[in-house]
């Protein structure tokens, strides 16, 4: 733990909350490599199975043709990835190219008269009829492409984009969780994340979400390295390439990196230059490169991704949108149930509950900042694009750590405070996860079979 850190952990286990069971990790540098691999997995080696999980979970139907709900996008990405490697960056000035016939108001999940064992072979060498589409920065699309280069063109290599980077997020996650707590919290918030539908199906969704908010996190790992020792200026490196690399995956970043900048310039009461160049900068120069490049590709215009802003961010959606501000929220509720399953409606206002309580303690340390960060980002997302939010479940994507980590962390103390006996504490806390996860399993699987009815399980089972 880090030297800002410290006081609060050492007081927190002299309570007795969570004592510490493994040695420093200062102090592995004098344990002999034997011992020190047999530490780590000891420590660690929940999160493998964690891990393991969650790529279990993502990898349903994932060489099937595109069967689900929201795989339109799917099919939509496809198109522009194979599109790049066909026509190359000229004709699109390297922004996303799609094809009408993938990528259309009906939000189709096939190419109508192609089979789906031919469908890579017609967006390589059929008729299409490819239009700039500037909805988004080309970064996702330029990786499925190289993807399938490198791969092979498969429905499952394009999937597999966002899954690496959804079980990429997950590390980082469990590493800022340990960051800000202590493994055993890290654990179950870990499990929590791993487990909740918006990851277990949305998180192979194929659409910037994934690579978008891998980013994030890496951003808030490299806030709070800096935060702790302030004189290790790469971490405002780390912040500055996350939000850079982020800005060309997904919109949300760039509202992020001023989120982050904004909550610390609250919490501290000071404007922090280091952390506006780390953050600000970065983003306003890529949100310039991105927007001057779609203008460049659409032959010198904005209207079409004003157009589309518009659509998204207005009331009415895509189409017949809500009445009133009733049927909005009413719609965000039943997509939120789908994504996080209905006990988070009870578990998570008192958890939240549980931190105002803590931050009376704490006031603002660096793990309720953290939180406060998160869940501006999640509710910032469908607030700003509340017309997409309307209709999308997975607009509610960005929420995943914000309910994982207050969820996690009021659930492990809850334990904590009312069991005195470390091993029924365990218990309890595994029989908690096994609930969690019979209890999210349904809905997984409605999401899967959805539309079409197909749920076929990985590697045979």
């Amino acid at each position: 733990m880090f030297s800002k850190q410290a006081p609060l952990v050492a007081r927190t286990r002299a309570e007795g909350k969570y004592p510490a069971t493994h040695p420093p990790a200062s102090n592995l540098d004098a344990v002999p490599p034997s011992k020190k691999w047999s530490i780590l997995l000891r420590k660690h080696g929940p999160f493998l199975l964690i891990v393991c999980l969650a790529f279990f979970l993502m990898s349903i139907n994932l060489t099937q043709p595109w069967v689900s709900e929201n795989e339109d996008n799917g099919l939509a990405f496809s198109s522009i990835a194979v599109n790049y490697i066909r026509f190359g960056l000229g004709p699109s000035k390297g922004q996303n190219l799609a094809d009408l016939e993938t990528l259309n108001a009906h939000s189709p999940l096939s190419i109508p008269g192609i089979p789906a064992s031919q469908e890579f072979h017609y967006l390589l060498t059929g008729p299409v009829h490819p239009y700039v589409y500037p909805d988004h920065p080309p970064l996702f699309g330029l990786t499925i492409a190289g993807a399938l280069l490198v791969l092979g063109f498969h429905f499952w290599v394009v999937r597999l984009v966002p899954l690496l980077f959804s079980l990429a997020t997950l590390i980082l996650f469990y590493v800022l969780m340990n960051m800000l707590f202590d493994s055993g919290i890290a654990l179950f918030a870990s499990f929590l994340y791993a487990t909740f539908p918006m990851l277990a199906y949305f998180g192979r969704d194929v659409a910037h979400e994934a690579p978008t908010l891998f980013c994030a996190t890496a951003l808030l790992i490299g806030y709070v390295r800096w935060k702790s020792v302030p004189e290790q200026r790469r971490w405002l490196v780390l912040m500055a390439a996350a939000t850079v690399i982020g800005g060309f995956y997904g919109w949300p970043m760039y509202y992020f990196a001023f989120i982050v900048f904004g909550v610390d310039w609250i919490t501290s009461r000071r404007f922090d230059k280091a952390l506006a160049l780390a953050t600000l900068v970065p983003a306003i120069l890529t949100f310039g490169v991105v927007i001057a490049q779609i203008y460049w590709a659409l032959g010198g215009t904005l209207t079409p991704l004003i157009h589309v802003f518009t659509e998204r961010s207005g009331g009415s959606g895509y189409a017949a949108g809500p009445n009133n501000i009733q049927s909005w929220v009413v719609s965000i509720i039943h997509k939120n149930i789908l994504g996080y399953v209905r006990w988070t409606l009870i578990v998570l206002p008192l958890s939240i509950l549980f931190i105002a309580l803590r931050a009376r303690t704490e006031g603002w340390s660096l793990r309720l900042t953290i939180m406060v960060m998160t869940f501006l980002f999640g509710l910032s997302h469908i607030l700003i694009f509340h017309g997409g939010a309307y209709f999308h479940i997975y607009w509610q994507f960005y929420f995943l750590p914000f309910y994982a980590m207050t969820i996690g962390w009021a659930a492990t103390r809850f334990v904590r405070e009312g069991l005195r006996w470390p091993k029924v504490r365990i218990a309890t806390l595994l029989a908690w996860a096994l609930c969690i996860f019979v209890i999210n399993w349904p809905t997984i699987q409605i999401l899967y079979s959805s539309r079409s009815g197909v749920f076929v399980l990985p590697f045979g089972l």
